[in-house]
């Protein structure tokens, strides 16, 4: 009988921190786009399109220096960095029907959830071949998101706050389906500054 491997637990950590995530992610784009190519028959699907969701979460992380300064941390109401929570943000994209899982990020605290949703569309354009429909809550909406699914022929849906695009949702009746031109005046577009493509192409300065 061959004898237990001893493997210690600073063995176990300094192998672990030699792996590259970044094949995790390469193998599992791959194991997706493969179930998706020969499944796609029996995926299921709302008038053709996979219904996708993207969200995002605040998680707690280990108190450590390291963790601290590759993440951050929520202070809050407090200026004692010492004892405030070493946190991340977690960001996933997800098949709401057949409960898979296209694409996930891990990153700072305070990183953007909307660059995370850019992340995620790309990926979901290079993983699946059929079309989407994506929705996003609250917060998720920006110009620059939606050029970027215009641009790739993605569907999508906003859940819009309060006081977003208000003087054009309020047109619209309970039920209907309606289209209208949306201008941007210089005040809305500061958030684009630094994308002058974007703001070129789409934006009418006032």
């Amino acid at each position: 009988m061959d004898a237990p491997l001893d493997i210690s637990t600073v063995g176990f950590y300094n192998a672990r921190m030699k792996f590259n995530p970044e094949a995790l992610r390469v193998m599992s784009n791959d194991f997706v786009t493969e179930v998706y190519d020969e499944e796609k028959d029996s995926m299921v699907k709302l008038n053709g399109y996979l219904i996708t969701a993207v969200d995002g979460s605040d998680f707690i992380l280990p108190s450590t220096e390291e963790n601290a300064e590759k993440y951050g941390q929520s202070i809050g109401n407090t200026l004692d960095k010492k004892n405030a929570s070493v946190m991340g943000k977690l960001s996933v994209i997800y098949d709401c029907i057949n409960k898979i899982i296209f694409d996930s990020c891990v990153g700072e605290y305070k990183y953007s959830e909307r660059d995370f949703a850019s992340l995620h569309l790309h990926s979901l354009k290079e993983t699946v071949r059929t079309p989407t429909i994506t929705i996003f809550d609250r917060g998720y909406f920006s110009m620059q998101l939606v050029n970027q699914m215009v641009e790739n022929n993605q569907k999508f849906l906003f859940h819009l706050q309060g006081g977003v695009l208000t003087r054009y949702v309020d047109q619209v009746s309970s039920g209907e389906d309606k289209d209208f031109e949306v201008t941007f005046n210089r005040l809305q577009t500061n958030d684009y500054r630094h994308d002058k493509p974007l703001r070129m192409k789409h934006i009418h300065l006032l």
